[in-house]
């Protein structure tokens, strides 16, 4: 983020509205958020890429029924041969679940969240205190699919009351909440994707010194009274088992 030294002073105390600083980082923390959203929901990098983070797309690839997701397709329409260094074609078992589905109703796509969610042992949360069993469900979607499944909700309870939208944002599947991801609505990978994530097997490796490292103020060039504060972090997305994850797409 950067701020203007000459705004900070007719900003002081006791004429201070706001907190200049303050605001332009937390300005600066939603962008870099913002980014990574989108790099864990966007295309995959081209094949030739090093330098940027593989999302999700990388690891879990839609295909036909059955544990088929193998070796996704690089932005430069070139498919990759290995999934994080292993192939899936000589390790068929390093593979996630895969379907393909028609409508959001329950015949069709609910159907085959059921049979996913078996073939992939996910496990509803407890609904008592436990030390845990290392698991951390998910399931991720656009609205195209979470306005359909609510007002699958609607149709189904004859005491809504007054409210218009009494599930909205409350829509579960086997007591694991269906999480809205804007960046799915525009996604260029898959049409209306459906994501089942196991966190557990799954997750965001930071490097150690990395983890929005914030550099001390120095002056923009040319510019003597404004000064920048750069941030980094270095991740990267590990999937430690796909076949603990599925993804059912159109």
């Amino acid at each position: 983020h950067i701020y203007d030294t000459v705004a900070l002073s007719m900003n002081a105390t006791p004429q201070k509205i706001i907190d200049l600083v303050s605001e332009r980082q937390a300005g600066a923390d939603g962008a870099m958020a913002k980014l990574i959203e989108d790099t864990v929901f966007g295309t995959v990098p081209s094949t030739t890429d090093t330098q940027t983070p593989l999302g999700l797309f990388y690891y879990l690839v839609g295909g036909a029924q059955g544990f088929n997701g193998l070796v996704p397709t690089g932005a430069d329409s070139v498919a990759y041969t290995t999934v994080a260094g292993i192939n899936p074609t000589t390790y068929p078992r390093f593979a996630n679940w895969a379907d393909v589905y028609v409508n959001v109703d329950k015949p069709d796509l609910v159907y085959k969240m059921r049979l996913a969610y078996i073939k992939c042992q996910f496990i509803a949360p407890m609904t008592v205190p436990s030390e845990g069993n290392g698991n951390d469900f998910a399931i991720l979607s656009n609205s195209n699919v979470i306005l359909p499944f609510e007002d699958a909700l609607d149709a189904q309870n004859d005491n809504l009351g007054q409210d218009l939208a009494k599930y909205a944002g409350q829509t579960t599947f086997r007591r694991t909440p269906i999480q809205y991801v804007p960046v799915l609505d525009d996604n260029a990978v898959y049409t209306d994707p459906v994501f089942g994530i196991n966190w557990g097997k799954m997750w965001f490796a930071i490097l150690k010194g990395w983890d929005m490292n914030e550099a001390p103020p120095h002056v923009v060039s040319n510019q003597h009274t404004v000064q920048a504060v750069d941030k980094d972090l270095v991740w990267g997305l590990k999937c430690l088992d796909r076949r603990a994850h599925w993804l059912i797409t159109k």
